[in-house]
């Protein structure tokens, strides 16, 4: 790419603390076949190594970006969020700072989407936990079918229960419009499926996407105060999913594990070093019930369990039932049962 051509693609790089896969990660783009793309890094105030391994790719490589936030954002979602202002692509694809990619990714996903015209791109996604290839969990088209081609609202509701995953090359003009939802520690899970139910078009292509699973330092792993944002999130997706009037089955599905999520983090708020975090709880359920959908869930008991029936019948009940699995929890570990 010469110095005056714009990227086709924007690759979105958050980091922080990173360090110990970030390396791989870059190197693994500075290899791809694809030669027309620029990737954005974004350092969100790292005290380790992060900065000068990026700066490294920055020197030998003018594809390469570093741009710094002004303080700390506490979230990749943030970063993300603050960093659409450098996108310069047609399309742009957001990673974490310890994935990484075969050397097709970027021009298998390219080639693809100018063929389809599509609005949303999914390569083969491999959920990778040290093990080899082929003992790892593997997301890839529908069931493995990559030749399918969905509507937004169809790609909408395969996301919602991972069927299909939020790792996608989208068109810029969906974050020009919308944005990028910044709102939890996990707002990214939400702005993917967001943005599928507005794509006119979504398809598979090759290409793989290695989701690491093995990194002990992930937000996603260590339990934080983002932690309890992410029964909210599922709430969201909820009542999107409820306005977009898809299945309800997906519905329900997607406010179980919102009412599960409560249940199963309210305690650490009472018994870990979280208490801050409490009247999360409590605001959520009385939005739940401001917003209808405890009143939703009364009228389709039948497709819920009793706990969840439950939970939602009061604030006290809530908390009873959240201890009383808690100490289930607690006993069966105890007892050395699974």
């Amino acid at each position: 790419m010469s110095e005056r051509e714009s990227p086709a693609i924007t690759v979105v790089i958050p980091v922080y603390n990173g360090e110990k896969f970030l390396d791989k990660t870059l190197s693994s783009l500075e290899r791809q076949e694809f030669l027309n793309f620029e990737v954005v890094c974004v350092d969100d105030g790292s005290k380790d190594n992060s900065l000068s391994i990026v700066e490294r790719y920055c020197a030998r490589d003018k594809r390469f970006k570093l741009y710094k936030t002004k303080e700390n954002q506490g979230s990749a979602s943030r970063v993300v969020s603050y960093a659409t202002k450098f996108i310069n692509g047609d399309y742009f694809v957001y990673s974490s700072q310890d994935d990484f990619f075969s050397r097709d990714w970027l021009s298998s996903m390219h080639c693809r989407a100018l063929e389809s015209g599509a609005d949303a791109v999914i390569p083969t996604l491999v959920f990778y936990d040290g093990r080899e290839r082929a003992d790892c969990k593997i997301l890839s088209g529908i069931d493995g079918d990559k030749s399918r081609e969905l509507s937004g609202l169809e790609a909408f509701s395969y996301a919602l229960d991972w069927t299909i995953p939020g790792n996608a090359l989208w068109k810029t003009w969906l974050v020009e419009k919308f944005g990028y939802f910044d709102f939890a520690m996990n707002a990214d899970e939400y702005t993917a499926r967001f943005y599928y139910l507005h794509c006119g078009k979504v398809v598979f292509s090759n290409g793989e996407f290695f989701y690491r699973k093995n990194n002990p330092d992930a937000i996603t792993v260590k339990m934080s105060e983002g932690t309890f944002d992410l029964p909210r999130t599922d709430y969201l997706l909820w009542k999107l999913s409820k306005e977009a009037g898809v299945d309800a089955i997906i519905q329900r599905n997607a406010l179980k594990r919102s009412i599960r999520g409560m249940l199963h983090y309210y305690p650490y708020t009472i018994f870990g070093s979280y208490s801050g975090a409490r009247k999360r709880f409590s605001s959520l359920f009385y939005e739940m019930r401001e917003d209808g959908a405890v009143a939703w869930l009364k009228e389709r008991k039948k497709g819920f369990g009793f706990i969840e029936v439950a939970a939602v019948s009061s604030f006290e009940s809530f908390v009873l039932l959240s201890f009383v699995l808690w100490g289930a929890k607690w006993l069966r570990r105890v007892g050395g049962h699974k």
